[in-house]
Order: structure tokens, then sequence, then C-alpha cells
């Protein structure tokens, strides 16, 4: 029998995620007392 997962991720979905985990970082980073000016501008990249 072969096994295994095929997953579709569509870009919608990716976008989401990306955005989702930017902003959770922002609350940690805001939480940990980092310095956020210099990240206001930048991308995440995954």
């Amino acid at each position: 029998m072969k096994e295994g997962v095929n997953i579709v991720v569509h870009s919608f979905d990716v976008a989401l995620f990306s955005q989702r985990l930017r902003h959770d970082l922002r609350i940690i980073k805001e939480a940990a007392g980092d310095d956020l000016s210099a990240d206001t501008n930048s991308m995440l990249v995954i």
C-alpha cells in the first residue's frame, strides 16, 4: 500500500499565515521589550 499525504496550499493561505505570524511576532517582541522601529518596513520571509 502506498502511503503519503498530498498538501495543497493556496497563495491566499500562505498570505494569511504570514500576516498572522508577523502579527504574533510583533506582539511577542513588544512583550519582550524589543525595539520594533527597525522592523516596521521589513518583510517576513518564510
